[in-house]
């Protein structure tokens, strides 16, 4: 095939499908059809389009070459208050884990309290102020970091063919 009938074969027949361009679907759309597609459908069309490739000699086939889309999007940077809240709201979601696998370990839900004071770091004015509120985050991170490790102990104990890490 010619290089000008690979580029406008696909475009020409889309809009010949599409009516000559009446209807043409949103992004959103095509993508959600997209990704209905499973991955065996997938496989066959990459092997199809590969084979031909080698047949035609444009293609060896011996490397592989990935491209992806990038979507914008609104991200906050990660601060020090946000990942520590992030961890403990992790660490509880373990805690919790552990207790639906029959570990029982004492332990008490700081995740209220810690989202509390990284919001309130985040308002808070001044560098003095926020000092009594990380001392606090930090507080109850490191307990709930406690607990964690009690619950590793106690399962070990337990659950001898458990994981060590």
């Amino acid at each position: 095939m010619k290089s000008w009938h690979l580029r406008y074969w696909i475009p020409c027949h889309a809009r010949h499908l599409l009516g000559w361009m009446r209807f043409a679907p949103k992004k959103s759309t095509l993508q959600a059809a997209i990704s209905k597609i499973k991955d065996s459908p997938w496989e066959r069309i990459h092997r199809a389009l590969l084979n031909h490739a080698k047949e035609q000699g444009l293609e060896k086939g011996d490397q592989l070459r990935i491209d992806s889309t990038v979507t914008e999007t609104h991200i906050h940077e990660p601060t020090d208050s946000s990942l520590l809240w992030d961890s403990v709201r992790i660490l509880i979601r373990l805690l919790e884990q552990a207790e639906e696998m029959g570990i029982n370990v004492e332990w008490r839900n700081h995740r209220r309290v810690v989202k509390k004071r990284a919001r309130a770091i985040i308002y808070r004015r001044g560098q003095d102020r926020k000092k009594a509120l990380y001392r606090d985050l930090v507080h109850y991170t490191e307990k709930t970091v406690q607990y964690i490790k009690h619950a590793k102990i106690v399962g070990q104990a337990h659950h001898p063919d458990m994981v060590r890490a």
